[in-house]
């Protein structure tokens, strides 16, 4: 949603027009107690109106993604403006100006969300190779069969296993099925 602030007739049907012809929701006020909402995509101050005052009041009631002064040509960008819409203006620029608007922020929505891809494809990877570093489980069957082998109860607990290896050890016999 764009916001107009502004009172000059000129401006306001400049920016109407445009906004109905590229299907732009706008809402157009003259001072910062009628704002409508809390949050907008871009925000266009006519110089008529802003001062520092108004900004700072802007800031603390509604958020916004970039924000324009509107001014005639020559004039100084205020502290705080992301950019100049200058007067006399044509519907084109206005249009170019939110289309660039709109394509910078797809864009950088576009870096963010091949950053999270690449982000869950190395986190994929990452746990493919952790489960690569366990081994091979055909290393777990062979000792199931060495075992079997050795004729040891899978899950014979180990302290009997070493009570027996200290009763062979006692009286000297060495069973060869150990």
């Amino acid at each position: 949603m764009l916001l107009l602030i502004n009172e000059n007739p000129a401006v306001s049907r400049l920016i109407k027009l445009s906004c109905e012809k590229y299907g732009y929701e706008l809402e157009e006020i003259s001072d910062i107690e009628s704002l409508l909402s809390d949050s907008y995509d871009y925000v266009f101050i006519d110089s008529d109106l802003y001062s520092d005052e108004l900004l700072e009041a802007l800031k603390s009631k509604a958020e916004y993604k970039k924000i324009g002064y509107i001014a005639t040509k020559g004039s100084e960008r205020p502290e705080g403006m992301d950019f100049i819409l200058e007067k006399p203006f044509l519907p084109t620029d206005f249009v170019d100006i939110v289309n660039a608007l709109k394509s910078k922020d797809d864009e950088q929505a576009v870096k963010k969300e091949e950053a999270e891809e690449e982000a869950d494809m190395y986190l994929a990877e990452s746990s493919e190779e952790s489960f690569d570093d366990l081994g091979d489980l055909e290393d777990l069957s062979e000792e199931d069969d060495m075992l079997e082998e050795l004729d040891i109860e899978k899950d014979k607990d180990f302290d009997d296993l070493e009570i027996d290896l200290k009763n062979n050890e006692e009286t000297g016999s060495i069973d060869d099925t150990c």
